[in-house]
Protein backbone atom coordinates (compact mmCIF):
# COMPACT_ATOMS: atom_id res chain seq x y z
CA UNK A 1 0.00 0.00 0.00
CA UNK A 2 2.90 2.74 -1.02
CA UNK A 3 1.64 5.80 -1.38
CA UNK A 4 -1.45 5.46 0.52
CA UNK A 5 -2.73 7.21 3.66
CA UNK A 6 -5.29 5.64 5.85
CA UNK A 7 -7.46 8.36 8.27
CA UNK A 8 -9.65 7.17 10.39
CA UNK A 9 -11.81 9.23 12.69
CA UNK A 10 -13.35 7.05 15.61
CA UNK A 11 -15.47 9.13 18.57
CA UNK A 12 -15.94 7.29 21.51
CA UNK A 13 -17.64 8.45 24.44
CA UNK A 14 -17.66 6.88 27.70
CA UNK A 15 -18.89 7.65 31.88
CA UNK A 16 -21.40 8.57 34.00
CA UNK A 17 -23.52 11.70 32.96
CA UNK A 18 -25.39 12.78 35.81
CA UNK A 19 -28.06 15.58 35.67
CA UNK A 20 -27.94 17.74 38.83
CA UNK A 21 -30.19 21.00 38.96
CA UNK A 22 -28.71 24.01 40.08
CA UNK A 23 -27.94 23.47 43.98
CA UNK A 24 -28.95 26.27 46.77
CA UNK A 25 -27.14 25.82 49.70
CA UNK A 26 -29.41 25.57 52.47
CA UNK A 27 -27.14 26.91 55.16
CA UNK A 28 -27.27 30.48 56.20
CA UNK A 29 -23.19 32.05 56.26
CA UNK A 30 -22.03 28.49 55.18
CA UNK A 31 -18.57 30.40 53.77
CA UNK A 32 -18.31 32.11 56.85
CA UNK A 33 -17.22 35.19 55.77
CA UNK A 34 -20.11 37.46 58.10
CA UNK A 35 -18.27 36.68 61.41
CA UNK A 36 -21.52 37.94 63.07
CA UNK A 37 -23.18 34.30 63.92
CA UNK A 38 -26.40 35.91 65.31
CA UNK A 39 -29.63 34.01 63.74
CA UNK A 40 -27.30 30.96 61.99
CA UNK A 41 -24.64 29.40 63.46
CA UNK A 42 -23.89 28.34 67.00
CA UNK A 43 -22.02 26.12 69.38
CA UNK A 44 -23.45 23.48 71.84
CA UNK A 45 -22.00 23.93 74.69
CA UNK A 46 -18.49 25.39 73.24
CA UNK A 47 -16.61 28.62 72.34
CA UNK A 48 -16.63 30.15 68.75
CA UNK A 49 -15.32 32.75 67.14
CA UNK A 50 -13.92 33.85 63.61
CA UNK A 51 -10.31 32.72 62.41
CA UNK A 52 -8.37 33.97 59.32
CA UNK A 53 -6.86 30.37 58.81
CA UNK A 54 -9.77 29.68 56.03
CA UNK A 55 -10.06 26.93 53.38
CA UNK A 56 -11.40 29.51 51.15
CA UNK A 57 -12.33 33.24 51.84
CA UNK A 58 -11.03 34.93 54.52
CA UNK A 59 -12.56 33.21 57.23
CA UNK A 60 -13.20 30.03 58.82
CA UNK A 61 -14.87 29.72 62.49
CA UNK A 62 -12.58 28.05 65.54
CA UNK A 63 -14.59 25.80 67.90
CA UNK A 64 -13.06 25.54 71.28
CA UNK A 65 -13.39 24.69 75.13
CA UNK A 66 -15.55 21.91 74.61
CA UNK A 67 -15.93 18.99 77.35
CA UNK A 68 -18.15 16.63 75.85
CA UNK A 69 -17.96 14.92 72.34
CA UNK A 70 -21.07 16.38 71.00
CA UNK A 71 -19.91 19.64 71.69
CA UNK A 72 -19.14 21.51 68.44
CA UNK A 73 -20.79 23.80 65.81
CA UNK A 74 -24.15 23.86 64.81
CA UNK A 75 -26.75 25.41 62.70
CA UNK A 76 -31.05 24.52 62.52
CA UNK A 77 -32.07 23.30 59.31
CA UNK A 78 -36.12 22.89 57.81
CA UNK A 79 -35.82 19.58 55.95
CA UNK A 80 -38.20 17.36 54.02
CA UNK A 81 -38.89 13.84 55.40
CA UNK A 82 -38.28 11.32 53.21
CA UNK A 83 -35.95 13.16 50.60
CA UNK A 84 -32.18 13.10 50.52
CA UNK A 85 -29.73 15.57 51.59
CA UNK A 86 -25.98 16.23 50.85
CA UNK A 87 -23.96 18.09 53.84
CA UNK A 88 -20.48 18.77 53.74
CA UNK A 89 -18.33 20.98 55.92
CA UNK A 90 -14.45 21.20 55.45
CA UNK A 91 -12.68 20.52 58.86
CA UNK A 92 -9.34 21.36 60.25
CA UNK A 93 -7.99 19.25 63.22
CA UNK A 94 -5.88 22.20 65.34
CA UNK A 95 -5.28 19.89 68.52
CA UNK A 96 -6.23 16.11 69.21
CA UNK A 97 -7.71 14.52 72.55
CA UNK A 98 -5.06 13.07 74.62
CA UNK A 99 -2.36 14.14 72.00
CA UNK A 100 -2.70 11.00 69.06
CA UNK A 101 -1.60 11.58 66.16
CA UNK A 102 -5.13 10.75 64.06
CA UNK A 103 -8.37 11.74 65.06
CA UNK A 104 -11.78 10.27 64.15
CA UNK A 105 -14.27 13.44 62.98
CA UNK A 106 -18.04 13.16 62.12
CA UNK A 107 -20.87 15.13 60.12
CA UNK A 108 -24.17 14.44 62.53
CA UNK A 109 -28.10 15.24 62.11
CA UNK A 110 -30.17 15.37 65.16
CA UNK A 111 -33.80 15.44 64.43
CA UNK A 112 -37.28 14.63 65.90
CA UNK A 113 -38.60 11.54 64.75
CA UNK A 114 -43.00 11.69 65.02
CA UNK A 115 -43.15 9.71 68.96
CA UNK A 116 -40.96 12.65 70.13
CA UNK A 117 -37.76 11.01 70.54
CA UNK A 118 -34.19 12.12 69.39
CA UNK A 119 -32.42 10.31 66.57
CA UNK A 120 -29.06 10.43 65.14
CA UNK A 121 -27.79 10.23 61.86
CA UNK A 122 -24.18 9.81 60.49
CA UNK A 123 -24.00 11.86 57.04
CA UNK A 124 -20.26 10.87 56.89
CA UNK A 125 -16.81 10.76 59.11
CA UNK A 126 -13.50 11.04 58.46
CA UNK A 127 -11.52 8.18 60.55
CA UNK A 128 -7.93 8.85 60.58
CA UNK A 129 -8.09 12.89 60.39
CA UNK A 130 -4.58 14.19 61.29
CA UNK A 131 -4.07 17.64 62.88
CA UNK A 132 -3.23 20.64 60.85
CA UNK A 133 -4.86 19.59 57.24
CA UNK A 134 -8.21 20.65 55.81
CA UNK A 135 -10.87 17.45 55.02
CA UNK A 136 -13.93 17.36 53.66
CA UNK A 137 -16.48 15.81 56.09
CA UNK A 138 -20.02 14.81 55.21
CA UNK A 139 -22.07 12.39 52.77
CA UNK A 140 -25.75 11.80 51.78
CA UNK A 141 -28.26 9.99 53.50
CA UNK A 142 -32.55 9.60 53.48
CA UNK A 143 -33.86 11.72 55.92
CA UNK A 144 -37.11 8.92 57.45
CA UNK A 145 -40.61 9.55 57.31
CA UNK A 146 -41.98 11.76 60.56
CA UNK A 147 -38.11 13.46 61.38
CA UNK A 148 -38.35 17.02 62.09
CA UNK A 149 -36.67 19.64 64.15
CA UNK A 150 -33.69 18.86 62.75
CA UNK A 151 -30.21 20.32 63.95
CA UNK A 152 -26.05 19.26 61.62
CA UNK A 153 -23.54 19.55 63.96
CA UNK A 154 -19.76 18.09 63.63
CA UNK A 155 -18.62 15.21 66.65
CA UNK A 156 -15.15 14.62 67.30
CA UNK A 157 -13.62 13.77 70.91
CA UNK A 158 -12.97 16.10 73.46
CA UNK A 159 -11.23 18.56 73.95
CA UNK A 160 -10.13 18.81 70.62
CA UNK A 161 -10.29 22.06 68.92
CA UNK A 162 -11.14 22.76 65.07
CA UNK A 163 -11.70 24.78 62.24
CA UNK A 164 -14.81 24.60 59.94
CA UNK A 165 -15.48 26.35 56.68
CA UNK A 166 -17.43 26.01 53.23
CA UNK A 167 -20.24 24.11 55.25
CA UNK A 168 -23.04 22.89 52.82
CA UNK A 169 -26.34 21.34 53.13
CA UNK A 170 -27.90 20.25 49.84
CA UNK A 171 -31.57 18.80 49.00
CA UNK A 172 -30.15 16.25 46.19
CA UNK A 173 -32.73 16.05 43.21
CA UNK A 174 -34.84 13.15 42.19
CA UNK A 175 -33.78 11.31 38.90
CA UNK A 176 -36.94 9.40 38.03
CA UNK A 177 -36.40 8.69 34.78
CA UNK A 178 -33.10 8.35 35.19
CA UNK A 179 -32.80 4.60 33.79
CA UNK A 180 -34.35 5.83 30.44
CA UNK A 181 -32.01 8.80 30.24
CA UNK A 182 -29.11 6.15 30.51
CA UNK A 183 -30.14 3.88 28.01
CA UNK A 184 -30.62 6.97 25.69
CA UNK A 185 -27.13 8.28 26.31
CA UNK A 186 -25.81 4.87 25.72
CA UNK A 187 -27.80 4.31 22.88
CA UNK A 188 -26.24 8.05 21.28
CA UNK A 189 -22.58 7.61 21.98
CA UNK A 190 -21.78 4.48 22.64
CA UNK A 191 -23.92 2.83 19.29
CA UNK A 192 -22.68 5.60 17.33
CA UNK A 193 -22.04 5.28 13.27
CA UNK A 194 -18.08 4.99 13.05
CA UNK A 195 -17.22 6.94 9.85
CA UNK A 196 -13.61 5.60 8.04
CA UNK A 197 -12.37 7.91 5.39
CA UNK A 198 -9.79 6.26 3.34
CA UNK A 199 -7.10 8.79 1.30
CA UNK A 200 -4.22 8.26 -1.15
CA UNK A 201 -3.61 6.61 -4.20
CA UNK A 202 -4.74 2.84 -5.54
CA UNK A 203 -6.35 1.95 -1.86
CA UNK A 204 -7.79 -1.46 -1.63
CA UNK A 205 -10.37 -1.08 1.26
CA UNK A 206 -10.51 -4.74 1.09
CA UNK A 207 -7.06 -5.32 2.44
CA UNK A 208 -7.17 -2.28 4.62
CA UNK A 209 -7.19 -3.62 8.99
CA UNK A 210 -8.90 -1.14 11.19
CA UNK A 211 -8.00 -1.39 15.33
CA UNK A 212 -9.43 0.31 18.14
Amino acid sequence: MAGCNVVVFILCVYGYVSRIDAQTNLLQNGDFENTNYAGNWYCQSCTMAPSNDAYHGSHSVKISNRHQNWNGLAQNLNLHATSIYTITAYIKLLTSTNNAQYQEMIMMLNCIDSSGAQKYMKFGEIHYMEKGKWYQVGGADKIPSGYHGCHMYVQTAAPADYLVDEAEVHLNPVLSNWRSDANARIDTYRKADLTVRLTGNNVNAASVQIEV
